[in-house]
Formats: C-alpha cells, structure tokens, sequence
C-alpha cells in the first residue's frame, strides 16, 4: 500500500491513562499533556536516544514487544496449567464417586 511519507495523524483523549498495546506503542509517539516530570524525563530520554543512537531505541523497541508476547504465552500457558487441573479434579472427583458408589 502506497502513502505519503509527510502523512501525520493525531488522536486526542479525555482518558486520564489511556492504555495501548506495546505494538501500537513502539509505532507511534504517544505525547502525554498531563505528565509529571518523571514521565516527562523518560519522554525525552526517548526522543533523544532515538536522535543519537537509534539502534538502542530499537533494540528497546524490540524487546517491549518481547516481553509483551512472552506476558502472553505467559498468560496462556497458567490458563492451560489451571484447565489440565481442573480436568485431574474431575477424574479424582468421578473416582472418589464410583468408590463410593460401590460399597
């Protein structure tokens, strides 16, 4: 898909903490009105490291989206862990019920 390189799109919000996905993160520059200087700071450190050694900024890049994707296998491996459990507790629960059953 072509477009124009000089292309710029902003979004505004009333949300007090609007949260986005690392992905859309890591693409956009995400100016925050309401900062305090700690985040402020961090805003500058990045646009400045992006100036001076981008290749760091991309490496950072990289690696939120890394961790974004390992929270979620994360995530879905305990889901997975607690379903099999749940299976095991079904199987002792059928067991215990024919034990009791049967005498």
């Amino acid at each position: 898909m072509e477009f124009n390189p000089q292309f710029k799109f902003y979004i505004t919000t009333k949300l007090s903490n609007p949260h986005y996905t690392p992905e859309i993160s890591t693409k956009t520059a995400i100016v925050n009105f309401a900062v305090k200087e700690q985040g402020l700071e961090a805003q500058l450190l990045g646009i400045v490291v992006r100036k001076e050694r981008p290749e760091l900024e991309e490496q950072k890049d990289k690696l939120v989206v890394n961790i974004a994707s390992s929270k979620k296998k994360l995530t879905s491996l305990e889901d997975e862990i607690l379903r099999w459990e749940l299976d095991e507790c079904d199987k002792i629960r059928l067991k215990m019920m024919q034990l009791i059953i049967i005498q």
